[in-house]
């Protein structure tokens, strides 16, 4: 069985604002990123005061120009921290006298 692991901050923010780029009600939005009430409530109320959500006439929540800038800058984020994994993992496998792989590893990082 495959163990959850928290999402942070920035991960949530990044979901609700997707979740929410068509005009999504509390209630939905909460199912869609599966949060409580509360949670939900507290990172809406966030979003509209820096501007990157905004109410609508129905009650509902729709993702702001501002806050579909701010998820796509978040999409770049997490694609570079995947890059530098990548790039720690190889580090590592330098440095890991036990890996048949070294010199292949030291191949990838540059250092041959």
């Amino acid at each position: 069985m495959k163990r959850r692991t928290r999402r942070n901050k920035i991960s949530i923010i990044k979901s609700i604002l997707i979740s929410a780029t068509n005009e999504t009600q509390k209630t939905a939005l909460m199912y869609a990123v599966n949060l409580n009430h509360k949670t939900i409530s507290y990172y809406l109320n966030e979003l509209i005061k820096k501007g990157l959500i905004s109410e609508t006439a129905n009650k509902g929540f729709q993702t702001t120009e501002k806050g579909r800038l701010l998820a796509k800058r978040i999409e770049e984020y997490e694609k570079h921290l995947e890059e530098a994994e990548k790039i720690k993992k190889s580090v590592l496998e330098v440095f890991d006298s036990k890996s048949k792989r070294n010199s292949k590893a030291v191949t990838e990082v540059g250092l041959h």
